[in-house]
């Protein structure tokens, strides 16, 4: 189990006097595009983790099973503004912008975030005479990113192999300087990196 906070604070500003390469400094169209910008960013991410491990020597061969589960969650808070409207750069912070209401604006990024991931899953691991290996394993994953509808998602992979130095031909053929291992693998997998509430429908008025 753990948890790990991100605290960030930053401050931007383009002065009035500073040539975009297209408008002179101090030009009324590098004055115009004098703006300012504030960004706090606060998260905090929480991890908790637990695994049951089993492990079984046979004469049939040896079994390692493993069944695990974790949650995590993940909140941030995102408070981001911008201004224009500057005449000078005797203050150049947020705080000097124009005095209409539109110089003052808040950026797209703003909001209270939250994220919650939650994991099961389960693996068998069969091996025979350090020769022979078999996995299987399976996993279900819920996003809260996903609609209530398909929030789950389920990723089985499978695996053999076959290690070739342990055979008694192989080494007669290539001693033991070469190791060899011939290995086939399946499984499904995914990612929910969508950003969140992308599901969900958004409203907005007719004027905005």
């Amino acid at each position: 189990m753990g948890a790990q906070t991100y605290n960030e604070k930053y401050e931007y500003y383009y002065p009035t006097n500073l040539s975009s390469g297209v408008n002179p400094a101090g030009s009324p169209q590098a004055v115009a595009a004098a703006n300012a910008s504030a960004q706090s960013i606060s998260m905090l991410d929480e991890l908790a983790e637990f695994t049951l491990n089993y492990k079984k020597k046979t004469t049939f061969g040896n079994f390692d099973v493993l069944a695990g589960y974790t949650a995590q969650q993940t909140n941030s808070d995102i408070l981001s503004v911008g201004a224009n409207g500057f005449s000078n750069d005797l203050v150049p912070e947020i705080t000097a912008r124009g005095a209409n209401a539109s110089n003052f604006y808040l950026n797209s990024v703003t909001g209270k975030f939250n994220n919650n991931f939650v994991v099961l899953l389960a693996r068998v691991l069969y091996t025979y005479n350090n020769k022979y290996f078999l996995s299987g394993s399976f996993r279900t994953d819920a996003s809260s990113r996903f609609g209530p509808q398909n929030r789950w998602g389920k990723f089985p992979s499978v695996s053999a192999g076959w290690n070739l130095s342990n055979e008694s031909f192989y080494s007669n053929w290539l001693g033991n300087a070469v190791t060899a291992k011939l290995r086939a693998s399946w499984g499904l997998t995914g990612n929910n990196n969508i950003g969140n509430y992308r599901y969900e429908q958004s409203i907005s008025s007719p004027g905005g």
